[in-house]
């Protein structure tokens, strides 16, 4: 016994040494990063040596990033924002010194409206500036392909592949295997295409969310059929037969017969051939420019001098409570009643002109999507505020957009999905299974209601559910028909939960105009009267000085996590944490778009 207390008191004294030890570690190395950080911030501008060529390097596009960006885990390229990559993106059209563009992006992690807005500021780029853009990969997935096929040169590896297959959506129905383990799922739902509980419900697609997902995957793939069509010179029916026969299984060379590329290179011959093009000698080195680095310099146009400003606020990520929004090394965009806050400073503020919410949402708490509703309509009773919508404003993202002044989206934004669930797991079969028993004592009828998973609900808790999941779909319905001036009876008729691509909003009047973030800002000035205004993005999150060191922590150790697991399993883990953090009743889209 003895020995077993000494053994215990030295491993606990190792272990609170360690834990010191590393904090000091931690701190030394966050000091450090801390000068840097402001030591960078110091410097106003970079020079663009002349010769330079842009190099765009993608892993994902977020709309919104953390001012500090202690990154450890991406490059000073993967993980700019949308925003300024596109603004990046014309700076280098205007740059006299940048001679051309470097696509290698090869497996961008982004949503297909993203994806349009970078490739059309890249045709702009080829188009109107005189200046060539270049693509290679050692291989392409079908969104990279979509991308760098505006290029115009695209090289492949002579082993590559590439992946152009067509759109599909496939899930997994647990309903009988759930069953085997005692589980019966109760939901509550309004709406037939309010297809994220049919898991539980079915065994497979029901027809409604066939046609659903049938109907918006078409016209995703229209999209990306008719681009790569235009800019490689190959018939929209010749692309259909091509995918149709597997590429990614070719012969690389097929892919050069087929004009799917122009030629197939090792990526030091692609160095060479841009040493061509820029008239040096193979032994000099080019001069490559990251985006961030271009946005360091001076803009060719001054800023304007006005102190009137249209302010972009972003809604990024699921909605949910800031309670359930803890921050961890998984941890993703979220949005939270901050927006609203946010929003109502923005509305107060008399510099601010006119506001622009960009939303990139699938939805999630209809709570918390009601609070920054009402903050969109505060706004709206005091300047104009415009809904520029990305990726995704579908379900909870719809609500918060709603109430918006002028909506615009994307040809290919989902959107819709105007429903709401709840889901309740009833346990009783496994503990049967278990001889778990549970005794209850009450001081009333519904005490225990929602407070037990071992027991079925009774008529009467399901009856009062469902009678108030119904009026949160009234509330909805009723936010979408005063924010669009329609009838409840014609959104109605749209809703029922039914997922929309941006082109088919804009017919049934759930949109007004089909554009981007830019677009958007132009219309808030056209409202707000205004013609000289500086653009005030808020897409840096914004932190106290004593956060930092936290924020330090979660993005230290997300570094140490992405040298243990792999992108798929982290996402996976993410999506896994986003679920188990959804408080209340959900208004959100009923399944990812997978490119």
């Amino acid at each position: 016994m003895k020995n077993f207390w000494s053994t215990f008191a030295a491993a606990l004294l190792a272990f609170v040494l360690g834990t010191i030890i590393l904090q000091c570690i931690a701190l030394f190395v966050f000091f450090g990063i801390m000068a840097s950080f402001f030591a960078s911030t110091a410097e106003k501008s970079v020079s663009i040596p002349s010769n330079s060529v842009l190099k765009i390097e993608l892993t994902s596009i977020p709309e919104k990033t953390n001012t500090y960006g202690f990154s450890f885990y991406d490059n000073n390229n993967a993980s700019i924002t949308l925003t300024d990559l596109v603004q990046a993106i014309k700076r280098a059209k205007d740059n006299d010194n940048i001679q051309g563009i470097y696509i290698n992006s090869p497996l961008p992690m982004a949503g297909m409206a993203s994806l349009k807005v970078v490739r059309e500021a890249l045709a702009d780029f080829s188009k109107n500036s005189g200046k060539w853009v270049m693509a290679y990969a050692d291989q392409y997935s079908q969104p990279g392909y979509y991308l760098s096929s505006v290029a115009d040169s695209v090289f492949i590896n002579p082993q590559g592949m590439l992946e152009l297959k067509g759109l599909a959506s496939s899930s997994l129905f647990y309903r009988n295997t759930l069953k085997k383990f005692g589980v019966d799922m109760m939901i509550f739902k309004v709406g037939t295409y309010k297809s994220a509980v049919e898991p539980y419900l079915l065994d497979g697609y029901s027809e409604a969310n066939k046609e659903q997902i049938q109907s918006y995957m078409q016209g995703l793939w229209n999209e990306m059929r008719s681009k790569i069509s235009a800019s490689r010179h190959i018939a929209s029916s010749s692309i259909d037969s091509i995918v149709n026969r597997g590429p990614a299984m070719f012969d690389p060379q097929q892919y050069k017969q087929l004009a799917l590329v122009d030629n197939l290179l090792y990526e030091r011959e692609v160095m060479q051939h841009m040493h061509d093009k820029l008239d040096l000698s193979y032994d000099d080195d080019i001069n490559f420019v990251t985006p961030r680095e271009l946005l360091r310099t001076p803009p060719r146009l001054k800023k304007s001098s006005s102190n009137e400003k249209i302010v972009v606020c972003y809604a990024e990520g699921v909605i949910n409570s800031s309670v359930a929004s803890s921050p961890s090394p998984f941890s993703s965009s979220s949005i939270t009643e901050k927006l609203a806050n946010e929003l109502i400073d923005q509305a107060n503020n008399d510099d601010v002109a006119a506001v622009v919410l960009r939303v990139n949402s699938p939805g999630g708490s209809a709570f918390v999507s009601e609070q920054i509703w009402d903050a969109v309509m505060y706004t709206k009773s005091r300047k104009p505020i415009v809904i520029s919508m990305g990726d995704y404003a579908a379900s909870g993202g719809y609500y918060i957009s709603c109430a918006g002044s002028y909506i615009f989206a994307e040809s290919v934004t989902i959107t819709g999905s105007i429903g709401i669930y709840g889901m309740f797991p009833n346990l009783s079969g496994a503990a049967d299974k278990l001889e778990l028993k549970q005794d209850v004592v009450k001081t009333h009828k519904y005490a225990d209601a929602l407070s037990s998973i071992i027991r079925p609900m009774t008529d009467d808790e399901k009856l009062l559910m469902q009678q108030y999941i119904e009026r949160g779909y009234n509330t909805f319905i009723t936010r979408v028909a005063d924010g669009r001036g329609m009838t409840k009876q014609s959104v109605d008729s749209i809703a029922q939960g039914r997922v929309w691509t941006g082109e088919q909003a804009l017919s049934i009047h759930l949109v007004d105009e089909l554009g981007g973030l830019d677009a958007a800002i132009e219309k808030a000035a056209s409202l707000a009267n205004v013609s000289n205004y500086k653009v005030d993005y808020r897409n840096r999150e914004r932190y106290e000085m004593s956060e930092f060191y936290s924020l330090f922590m979660h993005s230290f150790g997300r570094s140490l996590l992405q040298q243990i697991l792999t992108a798929d399993e982290i996402n996976a883990i993410l999506e896994s944490r986003e679920l188990r953090s959804l408080q209340g009743f959900q208004a959100i889209l009923p399944f990812e778009v997978v490119l």
